[in-house]
């Protein structure tokens, strides 16, 4: 199933306005580059060795999934969600780790590699 049509399922299979929830909505926007200061840092960080996946994802792929690849599963009102791309590439290492999503979340809370591939903020 492409892209297209996992956004139709999803637009189908969720109600325009969740439960007791908000609506979420989407406005895409490309990454940003990663600054030279924290590419200095993560890379000095990972130090000697193999390097890192989620960084080496970033750098040779970039922008892996872009927003507006996702703008159709999303409203055009409500509270701005986080960017369904980077929510992808989360998805994707998880994987490649096979980790929980407790445990996803824990890397990209802590892992500098994984701050450094979704452009975290407090990397720099």
């Amino acid at each position: 199933m492409g892209l297209s049509g996992w956004m139709m399922l999803a637009r189908s299979s969720f109600p325009s306005r969740p439960q007791g929830g908000c609506v979420v909505s989407m406005q895409p926007q490309p990454w940003p580059q990663i600054p030279e200061a924290t590419v200095q840092a993560a890379r000095a960080a990972a130090g000697k060795g193999m390097y890192p996946l989620a960084m080496r994802v970033r750098d040779e792929l970039g922008e892996v999934f872009a927003d507006a690849e996702f703008a159709e599963a999303f409203g055009v009102r409500g509270r701005p969600g986080w960017s369904p791309g980077r929510l992808a590439l989360v998805t994707v290492l998880q994987m490649a780790e096979g980790l929980t999503d407790r445990g996803a979340a824990h890397q990209v809370r802590f892992r500098m590699d994984w701050k450094y591939a979704l452009l975290r903020h407090e990397v720099a």
